[in-house]
């Protein structure tokens, strides 16, 4: 399921990250809850952990996800 690969690296203190949108607007976002995709490696899921990749949503995999 290529739509729950995370892709924002929260890289500030804080596990935070500044997520440009397509309205032009920038905001600083937290890192959300969901996991990494069930698929994955337990190194993998490590390694997600340890750089701080996420979703800047709860609701960012189904979000993405087309119809």
């Amino acid at each position: 399921d290529l739509y729950t690969e995370p892709g924002t690296h929260f890289r500030h203190g804080g596990r935070t990250a500044c997520a440009s949108f397509l309205d032009g607007h920038v905001s600083t976002v937290t890192l959300a809850g969901p996991p990494a995709p069930a698929s994955w490696p337990a190194d993998a899921v490590e390694l997600k952990q340890r750089l701080a990749i996420g979703y800047i949503s709860d609701a960012s995999v189904e979000t993405y996800r087309p119809n």
